[in-house]
């Protein structure tokens, strides 16, 4: 796989330099090399660096995540359906810490209740903050507990290389902060609204839905909002940041 993105660089390489550089292309070759240049410091094949990660992963990034469960009730107050799926935490205050999930599994209904659970199993009741049905995603908060402050994840600023090994993070097959590694599969593809998302060869179900994909270098770039084939679908980094500008936008914590 490296040796592959080494000639595919190689070979861009070659096609810009014999190109006058525009602006834009500058940019866009600027951002492949810092790309490039991200994967090698974090290239997860060298097996003691493998280690560092999966560490790092296990002991650090997955205490943002966390289980979303949703009773569904009907106007009678009889209960409907229960989904799950998971959520990452991306921010917080004294009073709350606010996390970021899918929008097919968390979206405004007076009839749905959401308890969150934490890495170590404690509970919370979740709020709907905010959602953005053009980004796919929505916003929970919880209560903060002063002596259980949970971490927030780190958001990357570009997606990685196609090829390049990525994360998954979820309750894919009922298994709390299940781990399921993959590779950047398809190019992003942007949809009408120019929502961008990304194919995965990461194998997951539809209980992975709203969890946190990451790169190598432990930040999130992608979030589950479906499976195709067996394999995790992502809006990815666009989607997630428009969602956080306007959470920020809310100024109401």
């Amino acid at each position: 796989m490296k040796k592959q993105l080494i000639f595919l660089f190689a070979g861009l390489l070659f096609l810009l330099s014999g190109c006058t550089f525009s602006r834009e292309l500058s940019v866009q070759y600027s951002d492949l090399l810092v790309q490039y240049h991200t994967y090698l410091e974090n290239d997860i094949s060298d097996e003691q660096v493998f280690r560092y990660f999966i560490n790092d992963v296990t002991q650090v990034t997955t205490k943002s995540n966390v289980m979303i469960r949703v009773e569904s009730y009907d106007t009678n107050n009889i209960l409907n359906q229960v989904s799950h799926g998971s959520g990452s935490i991306f921010f917080g205050t004294d009073a709350y810490q606010y996390l970021i999930t899918s929008y097919s599994l968390v979206h405004a209904s007076e009839h749905d209740i959401y308890t969150v659970y934490d890495y170590q199993g404690r509970t919370h009741i979740g709020y709907l903050f905010m959602e953005s049905e053009k980004d796919n995603l929505s916003v929970l908060r919880f209560l903060t507990d002063s002596q259980y402050v949970l971490p927030s994840i780190s958001v990357g600023s570009m997606l990685p290389i196609q090829g390049e090994p990525i994360v998954l993070i979820g309750y894919v097959n009922q298994v709390m902060n299940a781990l399921s590694m993959g590779t950047m599969k398809a190019s992003t593809i942007p949809n009408i609204d120019n929502t961008v998302f990304f194919d995965t060869s990461i194998p997951s179900d539809i209980y992975g839905n709203g969890g946190a994909i990451i790169n190598t270098n432990l930040e999130l770039i992608g979030i589950q909002i479906l499976t195709q084939n067996g394999y995790a679908f992502a809006v990815s980094i666009e989607s997630i940041l428009n969602t956080i500008e306007l959470f920020y936008d809310q100024q109401i914590f």
